[in-house]
């Protein structure tokens, strides 16, 4: 019992003195933890955007070269259907032009046969005349 004559207790004022202190440190601690969760979740968010900016660039840059691509396909058909057109029109052409000369050659032989035909009945004829 002496000795706990001889402590002595802070007075009210020093102990709300010191919670003030431990209360202003917890606050200043607690803020930096923000901040630091703050700034780390901005670089974060920052890094994202910048990764969201790089995918919609490579997404924009593959749309367009996928588009050129069927662009050029298209237009490679299309070449290649002129060219078969143009294949199949002259084989036309041909045939055409090969039936019109069998005709002819045809219509000549027929002429030439007639003629025979028309010469052989004049020498007969002048062959029954008296002379």
């Amino acid at each position: 019992r002496s000795v706990m004559a001889v402590v002595q207790y802070p007075d009210e004022s020093e102990l709300a003195d010191e919670l003030k202190q431990l209360d202003a440190e917890e606050a200043a601690v607690i803020e930096g933890v923000h901040t630091k969760y703050a700034e780390r979740r901005r670089e974060a968010n920052e890094a994202f955007r910048a990764r969201m900016q790089e995918a919609r660039r490579r997404e924009v840059e593959i749309s367009q070269r996928l588009e050129a691509e069927r662009a050029a396909k298209e237009a490679a058909r299309r070449q290649e259907e002129e060219r078969q057109k143009a294949i199949e029109q002259e084989r036309i052409a041909a045939e055409y032009a090969e039936q019109r000369m069998r005709d002819e050659a045809q219509q000549m032989d027929e002429q030439a046969k007639l003629n025979e035909e028309l010469a052989r009945q004049r020498a007969l004829h002048e062959a029954r005349q008296p002379r």
